[in-house]
């Protein structure tokens, strides 16, 4: 019975501890009659080392009205990284020509520098009232983060891509490509398949590459792939300097030997066989 009896609050504790709220840091208060309120714009994803421009209004909570600097506000931006340290406080200015009534304040790419979950913190105040709002954001190599319908599509995507890639691959590897010979080494015909063994091969670095771009940017999404995305980077990066190589020696060879098999054909015509060293020209 006392067994049951612990189980049974152990059972009830779990229930309610998940339950209890507790105070999120920076929040603002909300039940003052006078002050300010701060007002941001929706901005979750920040693109890694890039500029970025914050963008707040500032309101008088007691009639709603926007508010400038003219009426003696000062407002300071702080910046957080992941770790919770105070990494920048940059005072604001309000621009007078801004005709709507908008703070803004340029944050340089350097700032942005890791992939990570930041926050950032706008306080405004004069002599004798103030305000202030927290807000967190991620920053991404790509500047967005796939959502749960998006990245379905992605993983259909890369499974199709590395199938094709393996379906191509098969004849890159089994297609003959030497031309068929006698036992004297003479070229008797001519084994066309060497080029769709070729285009496979084209076809299939292709694929592969698309592969390789899909991957790079489902895990450039995710701010816990970090490491795994600068890996995937590197390989896609160099591969993309490698498929221009390959083109231009994929095309080449297919121009020689187009050229190579024209001479040995017209020379099987005659002769019923052709050796590669001309001897039957």
């Amino acid at each position: 019975m006392e067994i049951k009896r612990f189980l049974l609050i152990v059972f009830f504790l779990f229930l309610i501890i998940p339950t209890i709220d507790a105070q999120s840091p920076f929040q603002q208060p909300k039940s003052f009659s006078e002050g300010f309120e701060i007002k941001i714009p929706a901005q979750g994803i920040i693109k890694q080392n890039e500029d970025f421009i914050f963008h707040f209004h500032v309101f008088n909570i007691s009639n709603g009205l926007p508010v400038t600097e003219d009426e003696g506000v000062n407002c300071f931006f702080h910046l957080y990284n992941e770790s919770g340290n105070h990494i920048l406080k940059e005072n604001i200015t309000y621009e007078p020509s801004n005709i709507l009534n908008e703070w803004d304040i340029k944050v340089t790419g350097g700032n942005f520098s890791r992939v990570s979950m930041m926050n950032y913190i706008i306080q405004c105040n004069t002599d004798e009232f103030g305000g202030f709002e927290s807000v967190g954001f991620d920053v991404t190599p790509t500047g967005f983060i796939i959502e749960t319908s998006e990245a379905n599509i992605y993983i259909v995507v890369l499974i199709a891509t590395f199938i094709l890639f393996l379906a191509l691959l098969f004849p890159a590897i089994k297609l003959p490509y030497s031309n068929k010979t006698d036992n004297e080494g003479a070229v008797v015909s001519i084994t066309k398949a060497k080029y769709l063994k070729l285009l496979s091969i084209w076809f299939a670095y292709g694929f592969l590459m698309w592969f390789l771009q899909t991957l790079n940017s489902i895990t450039s999404a995710f701010l816990k792939l970090t490491h795994l995305s600068n890996f995937i980077t590197n390989i896609f990066t160099y591969s993309n300097w490698f498929s221009v190589g390959i083109t231009f020696l994929v095309l080449a060879i297919i121009f020689i030997e187009v050229w190579k098999d024209i001479i040995l054909s017209n020379t099987i015509k005659k002769f019923g066989k052709a050796f590669t060293d001309g001897r039957l020209q």
